[in-house]
């Protein structure tokens, strides 16, 4: 799943590379747009900041009504 591949594994040395890992990423993540997928994984802590509460299905994805 592209989506948890956002929350990075390694690396980035350079500019250049910490740009193909986004284009790569964006890509991945129209492509499953596109098929459907609708996941739900954001990144730790995003809920903290995150505006779109209301609208959210992290805390069904939990097993958590909310």
């Amino acid at each position: 799943n592209v989506a948890r591949a956002l929350r990075g594994d390694g690396e980035i040395d350079d500019w250049a590379g910490l740009v193909a890992q986004w284009r790569q990423q964006l890509h991945g993540l129209a492509r499953e747009f596109c098929a459907g997928v609708a996941s739900v994984t954001p990144q730790r802590g995003a809920c903290h900041w995150c505006e779109l509460k209301p609208f959210c299905r992290v805390h069904e994805a939990e097993g958590n009504p909310g």
